[in-house]
């Protein structure tokens, strides 16, 4: 049982490294395909555009900050503060109690859609690896993910090693004497 985590964590490490390598294999590419006339150059298969880690959660964080934004613009408050003033053919204007409680519901509309838009925001700030891999690579072929990890540093692997081995065995107990010895 413990050798296939185990293996499957190697290959996610190999995958890395041999995407690692793809960039070299492709600088030669473009050096052989150089030498040739354009009718016998090698062509790369056009991947789709994946994103690495940063990149998703930047998109989204942007994205977050935008929607705020346009929702506080002047047009945007403009727009909802200017309500259609009653046309004197619709009968009597309605009364005062009537306007401010539907100026009242529009306000609370408002309030609540901007809580809304600010709590995306923080759920953006706090995306994480783990977020990343059960969002968006969980749609993901072999080969995409592959992709995907030439785009993670380091750190961003190693987190998501982590927690795939959290995942799996639970996240591990510390050392309480280790903990001692610390301070």
């Amino acid at each position: 049982m413990i050798r296939s985590p185990l293996k499957q964590i190697f290959t996610i490490l190999i995958l890395g490294w041999m995407l690692a390598g793809a960039q070299s294999v492709d600088s030669e590419l473009r050096k052989v395909n150089a030498e040739q006339p354009k009718s016998q150059q090698i062509q790369a298969p056009q991947a789709e555009r994946l994103q690495g880690y940063q990149e998703w959660k930047q998109k989204r964080i942007i994205k977050a900050r935008t929607d705020i934004n346009l929702f506080k613009s002047p047009e945007n408050q403009a727009l909802a503060e200017s309500s259609p003033a009653p046309s004197s053919s619709e009968g009597p204007a309605p009364s005062e109690d009537l306007q401010k409680t539907k100026q009242n519901q529009e306000l609370n509309k408002r309030a609540e859609r901007l809580r809304q838009l600010e709590f995306n925001l923080e759920i953006a700030l706090g995306l994480t690896i783990h977020d990343y891999f059960a969002l968006y690579l969980k749609d993901k072929s072999k080969e995409e993910i592959a992709q995907v990890v030439g785009k993670l540093n380091p750190d961003e692997l190693s987190e998501l090693l982590v927690s795939y081995r959290d995942a799996l065995y639970g996240a591990p107990i510390p050392d309480k004497t280790s903990d001692s010895n610390l301070r």
